[in-house]
C-alpha cells in the first residue's frame, strides 16, 4: 500500500519467499477478475512495480499476472513506451486460468490448482447455471477427495463458493447438496453477508 497523487494504490500480493538456494526473493501476484481487460493494465503492473521499489527499495521482484477470464490480447502481456528514442519495456509472467490444462489441475495436490478449475469452471458455464451447479457440486467433493488441511480447505470452499456464483434458488439447493462432506474449523477473515452465512454453516457441521 502507498500513497500517491493523493490516492492509495493497494496491489493484490507482495510475497516474500526463500528460494530453494536460500535467498530471499519478492513475487508480486496481481489477479485480474474483469471479464474485459481495460487497455491500461500493462501500466497499472508497471505502476504497481514502481510503487513497490519507492516503498521498499527492492529491485529484484518477479510479478505475475492471473488472468481469471478470456485470455487478453498480447498487447496486454507488456507494457512498452518509446519517446525519441527513450524506451521502457516492462515485461512479467502471465497465467490465464483458461488456457491451463483441466486434468492436470484435478490431478495436482496443491490447493492452487481447485481455485484454478473454480476460474475455469466461471468462464465455461457463463449463462448455464444448471451447467454450472454440477461443477462446483464437482468442485467441492474433488477439494474433500484432496485431504486438504482444513484451515486451507474452508478458505478454499469460501473462494469457490463466491467466485462461481450461482442463482440464490440454486445456490440453496447446492448448499443443501454438500454441507454435510465439511467439518471445517473457524478462521477470522473479513468477508460479506452472504459469505459470512455460508461459512458459518459450514462452521456448524
Amino acid at each position: 500500500r502507498y500513497k500517491i497523487k493523493g490516492k492509495r494504490k493497494v496491489t493484490d500480493k507482495l510475497a516474500k519467499v526463500r528460494l530453494k538456494n536460500g535467498i530471499d526473493h519478492y513475487v508480486l501476484i496481481h489477479t485480474e477478475f474483469q471479464h474485459q481487460i481495460h487497455d491500461d493494465f500493462p501500466k497499472r503492473m508497471l505502476v504497481y512495480r514502481s510503487l513497490i521499489f519507492l516503498r521498499y527499495d527492492v529491485e529484484d521482484i518477479s510479478a505475475i499476472a492471473l488472468f481469471t477470464g478470456p485470455a487478453p490480447d498480447k498487447t496486454h502481456l507488456f507494457y512498452h513506451r518509446n519517446t525519441f528514442g527513450t524506451e521502457l519495456t516492462y515485461r512479467y509472467h502471465c497465467y490465464v486460468a483458461i488456457e491451463q490444462q483441466e486434468q492436470v489441475l484435478i490431478q495436482s495436490d496443491n490447493p492452487v490448482a481447485l481455485a484454478m478449475l473454480a476460474m475455469q469452471y466461471a468462464e465455461k458455464t457463463l449463462g448455464k447455471p444448471e451447467e454450472r451447479l454440477g461443477y462446483k457440486k464437482a468442485l467441492f467433493e474433488l477439494a474433500a477427495q484432496k485431504g486438504i488441511e482444513r484451515e486451507q480447505l474452508i478458505k478454499l470452499l469460501i473462494f469457490v463458493r463466491d467466485f462461481v456464483r450461482l442463482p440464490q434458488k440454486l445456490e440453496n439447493e447446492f448448499e443443501r447438496d454438500v454441507f454435510d462432506h465439511y467439518l471445517p474449523v473457524p478462521v477470522p477473515m473479513q468477508m460479506s453477508q452472504g459469505t459470512k452465512n455460508f461459512a458459518d454453516k459450514l462452521y456448524e457441521r
